[in-house]
């Protein structure tokens, strides 16, 4: 799949009237954003952490990637379509 767009990376997301941040557990990302359309496992990417999986989730016009190490987030990523 290719996606197309600007991408953006934070260090939080906002969820309706709730907010995500780097830190928060594996279990308050299903909380907010529900079971992820996919997951990538692992990274032979430099600088990237072992054992992160990347979390994918379209959201209308975006698809937002939340990197999880160690049962919490390290990383937000939002690309626009």
């Amino acid at each position: 799949m290719i996606w197309a767009g600007a991408s953006f990376a934070s260090d939080t997301l906002r969820v309706g009237s709730r907010v995500l941040v780097t830190g928060d557990s594996s279990a308050r990302v299903v909380d907010l954003l529900g079971q992820p359309s996919t997951k990538q496992r692992g990274s032979s990417k430099p600088g990237r952490r072992a054992g992160t999986e990347r979390w994918h989730y379209r959201r209308g016009q975006r698809i937002t990637t939340i990197s999880v190490a160690e049962g919490r987030v390290v990383h937000i990523d939002e690309q626009r379509l």
